[in-house]
């Protein structure tokens, strides 16, 4: 499964720009692994040099049993870190109840299987009703932090996904406020943007994800990336029938808004850039033309508000960049 050769970053800026980047996605599209070989491929990567790319293992809470039965044949790299997906969001009451009923069943589980599995984040869409008013998603948030079964199986970061509308920069900043009000918590809150999916329409457009950067970083919240980021470069995938958003762009145009504050237009052409030898790592720097970040600036995005990328393959973007000449082989 596995190339038995290592491959590594040419680069110590761009090891701290890959350190924990993905958030390992296969039970998802494209990929829509089964459990059993989507757990034997997280394991593989942790097994591997990929080991320290490698962020938790997403898995809706539905699917929780199965995974726990699987990570029991790969005792060696237990516990497996996970990040929770519920069921979606419908009215704000009847997701609490049917909420608070999965969290306790996955107490239970935890309970009955101490050291398999290690519950660290959630991502979820909220209720659409509660994004009518900060204090409304406050009050919601507040709830399910509050729940004491949440704390006790250990998730310390919740991950808000904003759907897209006509009023999208401003539903994005109604959850940044309410992040803002909501700082001294038990659970650290951050947003998230997909950017890709199984349709044209799940792709947004280069604009709608610079407002987002703008908006969220502008704000000092953090976020990641989900869907459709598996390949470093913007370009058109023609299986998808859609223009495909690279990681390399999205983050290099978080990391460079975030310490230069550049325009909407500037994003814009950091986003839509196809041209790979723009994106440079080089003399312990990120540098995109002639704007440069230092491998500490790097190491600061990446923890304080660029977090990591849901991909369904962490083979696929690492070979990419092999082909890029930004990874060796040995």
């Amino acid at each position: 499964m596995f190339a038995k050769n290592s491959k590594n970053p040419a680069s110590e800026s761009l090891r701290t720009f890959m350190t924990g980047l993905f958030d390992y996605a296969g039970l998802f599209p494209p990929a829509l692994l089964p459990m059993p070989e989507a757990v034997v491929q997280y394991a593989a990567h942790l097994r591997s040099g990929d080991k320290w790319m490698t962020g938790p293992f997403v898995c809706t809470i539905r699917q929780i049993d199965s995974l726990i039965a699987q990570a029991k044949k790969n005792s060696d790299i237990t516990p497996i870190e996970v990040s929770l997906l519920p069921r979606p969001p419908i009215q704000n009451k009847s997701f609490l109840d049917s909420f608070s009923g999965d969290i306790e069943h996955i107490r239970e589980l935890v309970g009955a299987n101490p050291g398999v599995i290690q519950p660290v984040m959630l991502e979820m869409k909220v209720p659409p009703e509660c994004l009518n008013s900060v204090d409304e998603l406050v009050i919601f948030l507040s709830r399910i932090s509050s729940m004491q079964s949440l704390s006790e199986i250990g998730v310390t970061r919740l991950f808000i996904e904003v759907v897209r509308t006509d009023r999208y920069k401003e539903d994005l900043e109604t959850v940044c406020a309410a992040v803002h009000s909501l700082q001294s918590g038990p659970v650290e809150y951050s947003l998230k943007i997909r950017c890709g999916g199984m349709d044209v329409a799940d792709y947004p457009s280069s604009s709608e994800i610079a407002v987002f950067l703008a908006t969220v970083i502008g704000a000092s919240c953090s976020f990641k990336a989900t869907a459709g980021l598996h390949h470093p470069i913007r370009h058109f995938n023609a299986s998808a029938n859609a223009v495909m958003h690279g990681f390399l762009n999205v983050f290099f145009a978080a990391i460079l808004y975030s310490k230069f504050r550049i325009n909407h237009e500037e994003l814009l052409r950091i986003l839509n850039d196809e041209n790979q030898a723009h994106f440079e790592f080089v003399n312990g720097e990120l540098k995109y033309m002639s704007w440069t970040a230092s491998e500490s600036e790097i190491e600061h995005v990446r923890s304080e508000s660029a977090l990591s990328i849901g991909s369904c393959s962490i083979l696929e973007p690492v070979q990419d960049l092999v082909d890029l000449g930004l990874f060796t082989e040995q």
